[in-house]
């Protein structure tokens, strides 16, 4: 169960080749493990495109990306996004039941692992109280759940997958300060358990 440390090392990143124009400029960044690193800047700053080179939806320009010393270019790209669960305000749900969204990447899941993982996040406290539980159906895109709710049920879905690092990308802004302490609580409670890196 090793710790994943990440590393950005002179990273620089242009939308635009042709334009001298870098949305990120010599990166140097150590984020470390089992601890909590937000990314701070105002709208533009480049905050999403620093996180979207982890998972290589780009490439850098120039610089590389370590993780534990390895170069992500060393790792396939399925079995590096393996490692990644990715929340974001826009929570993609589906017509379906709760325990079909909760276990959507990870299919086999027993009763007990779906649970757990919505125990955690928080999510078990309003599924115990829907007449069919975890066979309840929320819906085209969980319209028949609150916001809290729909987090917290992603949220379940990426603890379920216990990847080694989770990227919540304004995974809260959405929610009122309740459910808000209690995402946060959850993700606490999900480092000390997994030994993940979380990047918010």
């Amino acid at each position: 169960n090793k710790n994943i440390l990440i590393e950005f090392k002179n990273v620089s990143f242009s939308y635009d080749a042709s334009i001298n124009k870098r949305v990120l400029e010599n990166i140097n960044l150590v984020i470390p493990p089992n601890k909590i690193t937000a990314i701070v800047g105002r709208s533009g700053a480049g905050k999403s495109t620093l996180i979207d080179l982890l998972p290589r939806i780009i490439s850098p320009n120039s610089g590389e990306i370590y993780i534990d010393g390895d170069n992500i270019k060393n790792y396939s790209l399925s079995s590096f996004r393996r490692q990644i669960s990715f929340v974001s305000q826009d929570t993609i749900l589906f017509d379906g039941s709760i325990r079909d969204n909760i276990s959507y990447y990870i299919p086999d899941s027993n009763n007990a692992e779906i649970i757990k993982a919505s125990t955690l996040s928080g999510a078990a406290e309003f599924i115990d109280k829907l007449p069919e539980k975890y066979d309840y159906n929320i819906g085209e895109k969980g319209q028949k759940l609150s916001g809290g709710q729909k987090q917290r049920l992603i949220l379940a879905r990426a603890f379920l997958s216990k990847s080694k690092i989770l990227i919540l990308d304004e995974a809260t802004s959405s929610l009122d300060h309740e459910s808000e302490v209690h995402v946060k609580k959850s993700i606490n409670e999900f480092i000390k358990i997994n030994n993940s890196t979380i990047i918010i």
